[in-house]
């Protein structure tokens, strides 16, 4: 009975399987298990988990769901590509996809489209590959498009018409199928990609940016960017809208973190500089006009110094010489003439008692 029911669970298990919504042998292109990149991966380690990541997309545009890890790969390994009649729906489907999307799955299949292009570009290069898988470096058949002979035929038939009814009948007109026209802009999306870029060259052949040149155009994010924006600035987010323009800058974070460092800085000082310059000017504004026109007089300049005699010299020099007593010495009450010196100064006047002669009487 075990055994029986193991047997039934199985055959549940297998009816779960969803099948594919087309017919894998209507593809024309080179089956996935075929093409370099993915054949470069085992079936085990970090690179096997990132194709089965990579691969989510596309196998949801083939069978309806994600899927599993683990079951992508082996599913998809015999795909070569959607039928023509599902064209336009693939399209829109990739066109639904953001620009990180299907760039993992341009490196995860290896196709032959540019990073640096558009998103409505790299969603027809992706688009037309999808449609016609191929290896990078091998010519695209043109076994899609409509071939010359049928195209004579119908004019032969016009020109049947014509002549049977005398020229005076309109030829019919033909019924566009949706289908059709789908794969028509797959197809043109397909050459108009096959002209801008060679074939021969791969993803891993387009030069990653320099670091100058990603310094260059942080500085143009970071100055273009609000006073009030700044702080929602994160490396994550210039690296993300660098992206856009670039290759993956995974491994380039440091030099974008130590641009916008630097450039903030350097703005943030001139907006300091420039506020104290404005305050300067204001208070110069201000004082201008609270003094006026007043005038500032000039301090007078010092005078020099003007030295002057005493009077008593003046008044000595003018006086007649003092009376000589009988002794010969100066008489009281003189006044000795002295020339000032500088500074002037005023000497005391020194007499000399009067001697008396011998036996004189003393009062």
């Amino acid at each position: 009975m075990s055994r029986e029911r193991r047997d039934a669970a199985s055959s549940d298990a297998g009816d779960d399987v969803t099948p594919a919504k087309f017919n894998f042998s209507e593809g024309t292109g080179t089956p996935l298990a075929e093409l370099p990149a993915v054949r470069a991966v085992g079936n085990r380690g970090a690179a096997w988990k990132q194709l089965e990541t990579r691969l989510e997309p596309l196998h949801r545009m083939v069978f309806g769901r994600p899927g599993r890890t683990g079951e992508r790969r082996r599913a998809l390994e015999s795909f070569c590509g959607f039928p023509e009649a599902m064209g336009e729906v693939v399209l829109q489907s990739v066109q639904k996809l953001r620009k990180d999307k299907l760039r993992e799955l341009i490196q995860a299949l290896g196709m032959p489209v540019q990073f640096t292009i558009t998103h409505a570009r790299m969603a027809d290069g992706v688009a037309a590959f999808l449609m016609q898988p191929h290896v990078a470096g091998t010519r695209v058949s043109s076994s899609g498009k409509t071939p010359q002979p049928q195209k004579k035929a119908v004019k032969r038939e016009r020109a049947t018409t014509v002549s049977e009814s005398g020229g005076a009948a309109k030829t019919p007109k033909r019924e566009v199928d949706p289908a059709s026209t789908g794969a028509e802009k797959v197809k043109e999306s397909l050459r108009r990609m096959k002209n801008e870029v060679p074939v021969a060259e791969s993803s891993s052949a387009v030069q990653p940016p320099s670091d100058d040149t990603i310094r260059v155009a942080v500085y143009k994010r970071v100055l273009a960017t609000s006073r009030a924006e700044r702080s929602h600035l994160t490396t994550k987010a210039l690296r993300l809208e660098l992206e856009r323009q670039f290759s993956d800058l995974e491994g380039r974070k440091v030099v974008i973190r130590e641009a916008a460092s630097e450039c903030l800085a350097a703005l943030i000082a001139a907006e300091e500089a420039a506020i104290i310059s404005a305050s300067l000017g204001n208070a110069a504004a201000v004082a201008s006009l609270n003094g006026g026109d007043r005038t500032v007089e000039p301090s007078p300049a010092p005078h020099p110094p003007q030295f002057t005699e005493p009077p008593t010299v003046n008044a000595s020099r003018s006086q007649a010489p003092p009376p000589v007593t009988p002794d010969g010495s100066v008489a009281l009450n003189s006044s000795v003439p002295t020339f000032p010196a500088h500074p002037p100064t005023t000497l005391p006047t020194v007499s000399n008692p009067p001697q008396l002669p011998p036996g004189a009487p003393m009062f």
